[in-house]
């Protein structure tokens, strides 16, 4: 009993902390410039829930605004876009409860779900007077499908088909991809299932196949063909689809959308004729611009979250647009102040709002730093470039767009050491959660570095591989160290990975940063050496230098471990002279064994000899002697700085002890 009230008392504070927070948040909610689909019915009901059952209940600023909004859209609903025919109400049935007989609902489901909406089939179960098992049985499917992601969450909407493959192909095609390049069984089968969908539904569709058409999935389906070489008729879109001053996204919506409007503009403008729907294109475009006119701020969509998806396609349609009126295809009755003044400065404001919106620190955009709102932002200002009248501002544009796709290279390398860090269980998840957080912090400041994001894309590249090859070496050398540390004894390694040979060339040398370092360096070089070319300029020398770099690399290890003998054995950490290759001859003493890594090291430095003659030969003979010249001095100066922390290391052990 004393563990039961204890219990309750911890569920009461939680509801208490839960309530308070829910008022503070809804007195400071702005309902009427609120955009997100079905809120006004889906929280009144929710309220009336709590109400009911817990007499909890909710005073707020805009409580009136809100009811308001449900009275008029609960208006709109008769019985029979609830009980005779698909339509948006089925995507949120919750917002029905003790509003509607769920048992007359049964004949309206599809594969076991109401419009593919897990909550919706939910409600439906929770509220009809007999189980249904073909319900619970999609309700099971979809938890079974969502299981590999592992947060045990459910999608909105499942499953996704038709808008997950058009939105997929549509990215791709639209942004450098070419059809002919990708799997042409995968885009078969693509092509198939839209054909065969918009052919079951009369020329429409919607996000999975016998679903409630809709214009967005309709328009996109109907693109991706188009791109696929294939040409479906527009008319059923602009049939179903059109009214007075835009395109409605739903029969019974509220209130219009955005990105709905501009993947119908984008989806009309690539039909082969595209002056014979020229009423329906100057509809869009001038409801595209009015919004973007009587916005007093960034643009919002009922779909989306964020701005920058509704700003991307602006960027697509609109650009488009100008492109097919230049290509001297007629769209006689374009007004001249839409075409000349209205869209031009439109997709000019919306250059300047997404420059200004990018993060100064890292790159990114959105308050998170969001892969996604970046991936928006980049795609929108690669549409926005090719425009004539921006090259004014293009060298910013550049600019942004490269900082951009470092952050997204830079949190791709990181994401992949996240996995790897969250297998290695002997770091607590606050740790691992602080390590990843300063190794994301590393590697922006590195990739967003004013003299990097202009190096030639060669020496940027080879930068990513060595900064990944960096990070992760030093999570391979952790490891190494947890099974070094396992150990009863520290004479010898007992469990490698690897030969020494290749240790050393390898994880070692990388764990170091040496080649990093360098990669780093080759970068700021390319920016004082014929614009953004390659500063080593051939495939030759760029191999002999990677070689030259390799024996430099090896000997810092060398003389590292060397020096750090005694502090390894110590702490524990793995050092060259730990591996099996050291034993060799039984019961030597530590300087022994330092005189034996020496001799390697030796041998390090007569193939160094070798190869940075070589590249001195074949720079001079291949781009003259001053050139060749520079060039070799480059390694020369790389070699010199290594050597003195070489010289050092042999004298004393410089590394701090942990």
């Amino acid at each position: 009993m004393h563990l039961w009230k204890e219990s309750q008392d911890s569920i009461i504070h939680r509801i208490d902390t839960a309530i308070a927070f829910l008022n503070s948040q809804l007195n400071d909610w702005e309902v009427m410039k609120t955009e997100r689909v079905a809120f006004e019915l889906i929280i009144p009901t929710l309220f009336d829930l709590l109400e009911k059952e817990f007499g909890i209940t909710f005073k707020f600023r805009d409580c009136a605004a809100l009811l308001a909004l449900n009275h008029k859209k609960m208006s709109m609903i008769k019985d029979s876009m609830i009980y005779e025919t698909q339509s948006s109400c089925h995507h949120t049935l919750e917002a029905f409860i003790g509003k509607i007989n769920f048992d007359r609902l049964v004949h309206l489901k599809c594969q076991g779900s109401f419009m593919a909406s897990p909550a919706s089939t939910a409600a439906y179960l929770m509220n009809a007077s007999v189980w249904d098992e073909e319900a619970e049985q999609y309700l099971r499917r979809v938890t079974s499908h969502c299981e590999k992601y592992g947060n045990r969450g459910v999608p909105t909407f499942w499953p996704t088909t038709i808008f997950a493959s058009s939105w997929v192909i549509c990215n791709l095609l639209e942004n450098g991809f070419e059809a002919n390049k990708l799997d042409k069984y995968c885009l078969d089968r693509i092509k198939d299932m839209l054909k065969r969908a918009l052919t079951i539904q009369d020329g429409i569709v919607g996000f999975a196949e016998h679903l409630l058409p809709d214009a967005d999935d309709t328009a996109k389906s109907l693109t991706v063909l188009h791109y696929l070489g294939d040409s479906p008729s527009v008319q059923p879109l602009i049939t179903i689809f059109q009214v007075d001053t835009h395109f409605r996204c739903y029969l019974e919506e509220r209130n219009p959308s955005i990105s709905a409007n501009c993947n119908v503009l984008i989806s009309l403008l690539h039909v082969s004729t595209p002056e014979q729907y020229t009423d329906q294109i100057v509809k869009v475009v001038t409801f595209i611009c009015e919004k973007w006119w009587t916005n007093d701020g960034m643009l919002t969509d009922k779909w989306h979250l964020s701005w920058l998806y509704p700003a991307m396609l602006v960027s697509q349609g609109l650009t488009l647009l100008l492109y097919r009126h230049n290509d001297d295809i007629p769209l006689p009755s374009l007004l001249d102040n839409l075409i000349k003044d209205k869209v031009p400065i439109v997709l000019f404001q919306l250059i300047v709002r997404i420059l200004q919106s990018q993060s100064m620190e890292t790159g990114s955009w959105g308050a998170n730093g969001s892969r996604q709102e970046t991936s928006y932002a980049i795609i929108a200002l690669a549409n926005l470039a090719s425009l004539p009248f921006v090259e004014s501002i293009r060298e910013q544009i550049d600019v942004a767009i490269a900082r951009g796709r470092a952050y997204l290279q830079s949190t791709s390398h990181t994401n992949s050491t996240e996995v790897e860090s969250k297998e290695l269980l002997w770091i607590g998840n606050q740790n691992a959660e602080e390590i990843i957080n300063r190794l994301v912090e590393f590697v922006n400041l590195i990739n967003t570095h004013p003299r990097i994001v202009t190096a030639s894309k060669f020496d940027q590249d080879q930068l990513q591989l060595e900064l990944k090859s960096f990070i992760l070496a030093q999570f391979k050398q952790c490891e190494d160290n947890m099974r070094l540390e396992a150990q009863t004894s520290m004479i010898s390694f007992e469990t490698p990975r690897s030969s020494y040979f290749r240790w050393i060339h390898t994880t070692a040398i990388d764990h170091f940063g040496t080649p990093c370092v360098f990669a780093f360096l080759t970068c700021l070089l390319s920016n004082t050496h014929d614009g953004r070319a390659d500063f080593f300029p051939t495939s030759e020398i760029k191999y002999i230098v990677r070689d030259c770099i390799s024996h430099i690399s090896i000997k810092s290890r060398i003389y590292n471990d060397y020096g750090s003998l005694r502090r390894d054995r110590e702490e524990k950490n793995l050092n060259s002279i730990f591996f099996p290759e050291f034993e060799g001859l039984q019961n030597r003493t530590d300087t022994e064994l330092k005189e034996e890594l020496m001799h390697i090291d030796e041998y390090e430095s007569k193939c160094l000899d070798v190869s940075m003659m070589e590249l001195r030969r074949i720079a001079t003979q291949k781009f003259g002697t001053s050139m060749g010249n520079r060039l070799y001095e480059v390694i020369k100066l790389y070699y010199n700085s290594n050597t003195i922390y070489q010289q050092i290391y042999a004298l004393k052990d410089i590394v701090t002890r942990s």
